[in-house]
């Protein structure tokens, strides 16, 4: 009875020990499974590295240009400049002294369009004046009239009629002096960089 009794024990323990050996080995095959499944920490960190420095990028990008159906609703709603008003000085009739007329134009653009007021005159037609530059010295407060001439210009500036020179060098001098915001002592008038030395001529 007792030997019978060990039998039984032996095969229970036996059992049991192979038992306990399955569940491991199948925990262990369970957890190879599921890490197989899984991708590594290091696989997912690269990429989301990466995809956070090109949404950087995407921003500091710059914007895409609007299309023209754009612009032009954007043309059409600007608000338009402030506009001033000055005092411009031109030769009379009689080419004898300097009358005043008024111009209106861009607050940003007053000094150009009161200068081009006056030299538009048609006493200017014979010069071949294609263009000019006004340069201004805030410190010291002089303005430094810089025109351009064709170069086959029937006149030279350097031999200015007496009704020229009044228009010239009094008529924009005045005007750009006379607006006080310009804070404009002194002009200048050079062709090319060099000062005009004019010569009366009648």
């Amino acid at each position: 009875m007792n030997l019978i009794c060990k039998q039984f024990g032996y095969l229970a323990t036996g059992l049991i020990l192979i038992g306990s050996s399955s569940c491991s080995s199948y925990d262990a095959a369970a957890k190879s499974a599921e890490n197989q499944s899984q991708p590594s920490a290091s696989t997912h960190q690269f990429p989301h590295l990466q995809l956070t420095g090109n949404q950087l990028d995407s921003r500091s990008a710059p914007a895409p240009q609007p299309s023209n159906s754009g612009n032009s609703v954007l043309a059409s709603t600007k608000v338009p400049n402030s506009t001033a008003k000055v005092t411009v000085y031109e030769v009379d009739n009689l080419c004898q002294s300097l009358k005043p007329a008024t111009v209106t134009g861009p607050d940003n653009q007053l000094m150009p369009s009161a200068v081009n007021e006056v030299l538009k005159q048609e006493i200017f037609a014979s010069l071949g004046l294609v263009g000019y530059r006004v340069t201004i010295d805030r410190e010291l407060g002089i303005a430094t009239v810089d025109l351009r001439a064709s170069g086959n210009s029937r006149q030279k500036l350097q031999n200015l009629s007496s009704c020229q020179m009044l228009g010239l060098f009094g008529g924009v001098r005045q005007t750009l002096t006379s607006y006080a915001p310009w804070q404009i002592k002194t002009v200048r008038f050079t062709e090319l960089g060099q000062d005009i030395v004019s010569t009366v001529r009648e």
